[in-house]
């Protein structure tokens, strides 16, 4: 997975994958979700507004327990070892991962939901504070 970078005191700065993790509260239906820091979302953001911004970051959301398991699947199918035999035949962790979770979570209907929270801080051009 590749390292994401976010601004942290004005500067472009790595986070590691699965930092940061966070429980953030929503208004019904959704509720309670954990956040984690995963990569890809601000692409070339950071560096765009390095010195202009002083924090941009994002995160993956994900509802309670959830996280924990599939980053663990994550790894093991990852891992250096990750060749393994059976009576089948040689295959990667990944592609046995694969063949166990697809018919589980490819649907012919998909039913999704995205959240987004911003929070924006700073001063107008006059110099008053704005949330």
């Amino acid at each position: 997975m590749a390292t994401p970078f976010f601004l942290r005191e004005g500067k472009v700065t790595a986070v590691p994958c699965f930092s940061d993790n966070e429980v953030l509260d929503f208004p019904e239906p959704i509720g309670r979700l954990e956040a984690f820091v995963t990569s890809g979302g601000l692409s070339t953001s950071p560096w765009t507004f390095e010195g202009r911004l002083k924090r941009l970051e994002n995160k993956t959301l994900r509802y309670p327990g959830t996280w924990p398991s599939s980053r663990r699947s994550r790894i093991s199918a990852c891992s250096p070892r990750s060749e393994s035999t059976s009576a089948a035949g040689q295959s990667s962790r990944a592609e046995v991962l694969h063949a166990l979770l697809g018919p589980r979570i490819c649907r012919n209907e998909v039913k999704d939901v995205c959240v987004m929270r911003v929070k924006g801080t700073g001063t107008t051009k006059a110099g008053a504070p704005r949330r």
